[in-house]
């Protein structure tokens, strides 16, 4: 910081005189000096705000200028992009409304062809069901009713002869077959065999007895005869001349 002295003694010299920044004769002198400085230092500071004021209005006036062209070219090329987008709308438009009318005209046409097919088909199928009632009310005609009944009634007749003679022919066979059966079966009844003399030997679990081996005397057998059984001890045991024979080849 500058340091400013004005003691007032003109033929005197003091330390704070040498060293100051500048020294004065008078304090007077010293605060004109001062006085004078502020003055400078406002008017400079005048000076600097009406250049900076200046220079900020040329700022804002190139920059309005700047942006009213902006604005302006927008503007141009806002109208120009909906002249275009309009342009585009309306050709959209005429082409949807052609498309659409494409479209009506084929689904008119495509209608037509289906109430046309289906005209056709109802037609066929009429003629075909005053065919079918036609040939309907011939076949239940009174007349035609007879002559088929009639005719039914032959071939039933027919059928019947021709079933006839291979049943009684089958069934003749069947009751050969079946007296036949009844003989052998008459033939091999145990009760006839008994009935023609022979018997049956029983043991005491009621098993049929074939052979003489394994009894002896004291033992007892049932007898079964033709009408009624016997119940018996045996005395003796013989075999036959056969047996033994056997026996003794054995």
């Amino acid at each position: 910081m500058p340091v400013l002295t004005g003691i007032g003694h003109e033929i005197d010299t003091s330390l704070a005189d040498v060293v100051a920044h500048k020294d004065f004769k008078t304090p007077t002198a010293c605060a004109d000096f001062l006085v004078d400085r502020v003055h400078e230092a406002l008017a400079r500071f005048e000076e600097l705000w009406q250049a900076i004021g200046d220079n900020a209005l040329e700022h804002t006036a190139a920059e309005l200028a700047e942006l009213g062209s902006t604005a302006r070219s927008v503007s141009r090329l806002a109208g120009h992009a909906l002249q275009l987008r309009e342009r585009d709308l309306v050709a959209m438009r005429r082409s949807l409304g052609r498309q659409a009318l494409h479209a009506v005209e084929r689904g008119g046409e495509q209608l037509r062809r289906g109430l046309d097919r289906l005209h056709e088909r109802s037609r066929l199928r009429i003629r075909a069901e005053d065919s079918r009632l036609y040939y309907a009310q011939r076949r239940l005609s009174p007349e035609r009713m007879r002559q088929d009944f009639d005719r039914r009634r032959t071939e039933l007749d027919r059928a019947r002869q021709r079933l006839k003679l291979p049943a009684l022919r089958r069934l003749r066979e069947q009751s050969r077959r079946l007296d036949a059966a009844r003989s052998t079966v008459r033939a091999l009844d145990p009760q006839r065999v008994l009935e023609r003399g022979y018997a049956l030997a029983l043991d005491d679990a009621g098993k049929a007895v074939n052979t003489v081996a394994g009894l002896g005397k004291g033992d007892r057998l049932g007898i079964r005869l033709a009408d009624g059984s016997l119940d018996t001890v045996i005395d003796r045991v013989r075999k036959s001349r056969v047996t033994m024979n056997r026996e003794e080849e054995s």
